[in-house]
């Protein structure tokens, strides 16, 4: 059978991660063409389309994955063993978060402190995406929606917050509470592809939301939360947001939150997410926790010494 050569290897493994054979062309710093090449020859060599082009990039089979934690695998027998590098400090993490939490980590003092270059990578809908990318270790810190249970990956709770309505400071229809009702905010919600999940405390107040949201006519639809808030500011028109970020928004934004209707009552929880073998290393995790010290609508966690198994609270 004919090998693959490990710089093909290497393009399957950076598509599998950005599903994008123009974003990994330029992370390769190689051309598009040379990117499809690459594809088109492997799959002679294994019988398998590998990825399959859809509109929200190149999803990528189990064959594909496969060669991509092969690929992981190789470069982990090629590092030094872990006593040449336990000296060393840790120069680069790749991190798959929200817009909103990629935005509360660059502007943190702490941020600006740290040496150790930051990758972020657009989190991903999928959960089985997201674990498979912590157990291969292409992504180091996962910060999102909780995953489902894996023995290979810590889970600290960050925070809980209520979610309120996010609208420009000049928008009249939400100046006055008797204007404000469920049916005026429906006709100028905006919709986010964000992965922010939210959720109720009931079923029937979910039921209520769902309908509502669902029957909404949204205005714009947007994959980055931050694109529709910058819309939102400058608009008549308003978006869901958890209350921890809102603070933050305030200064960069002519934005204010209001309370949600009384039939809804929507909540989100952030989590974040690693390899067990990366909560070993001192002081990686804990550097994250000052980005979840800023709002006091929200209840937020802290790190313990020597944290075993899942931390929630």
């Amino acid at each position: 059978m004919e090998t693959i050569d490990l710089k093909h290897l290497r393009i399957v493994h950076t598509l599998v991660q950005y599903r994008s054979v123009i974003k990994t062309a330029e992370v390769l710093e190689v051309s598009p063409a040379t990117v499809s090449y690459a594809i088109n020859k492997i799959r002679g060599v294994v019988g398998s389309h590998l990825f399959i082009r859809t509109k929200k990039g190149m999803i990528p089979d189990s064959i594909a994955r496969d060669l991509s934690a092969r690929y992981m695998s190789m470069l982990k027998e090629e590092t030094p063993s872990e006593s040449e590098v336990t000296d060393q400090p840790r120069t680069q993490l790749t991190i798959r978060s929200n817009a909103l939490i990629e935005l509360m980590q660059s502007l943190s003092s702490n941020s600006k402190k740290n040496k150790c270059k930051t990758i972020y990578l657009p989190q991903s809908k999928s959960s089985e995406e997201r674990i498979y990318s912590l157990k291969n270790k292409s992504v180091d810190i996962d910060i999102g929606t909780r995953l489902p249970e894996d023995s290979n990956i810590m889970k600290i709770k960050m925070f809980s917050s209520k979610v309120s309505l996010l609208a420009s400071v000049n928008n009249i229809n939400m100046s006055d509470e008797n204007a404000r009702s469920l049916w005026d905010i429906k006709e100028n919600l905006l919709m986010s592809a964000d992965t922010m999940d939210y959720f109720c405390n009931n079923i029937e107040a979910s039921i209520q939301t769902k309908e509502y949201l669902e029957k909404g006519n949204a205005s714009l639809t947007s994959a980055n939360s931050l694109n529709l808030i910058a819309f939102c500011a400058y608009s008549d028109s308003v978006m869901l947001i958890p209350d921890f970020f809102v603070e933050k928004l305030k200064s960069f934004f002519p934005v204010v939150a209001y309370p949600l209707p009384d039939k809804l009552e929507i909540f989100y929880d952030c989590y974040l997410h690693c390899n067990s073998e990366l909560f070993e290393e001192e002081g990686v995790i804990e550097s994250f926790g000052h980005i979840f010290n800023g709002s006091d609508d929200a209840t937020r966690y802290t790190f313990p010494a020597s944290p075993k198994g899942d931390i929630t609270s």
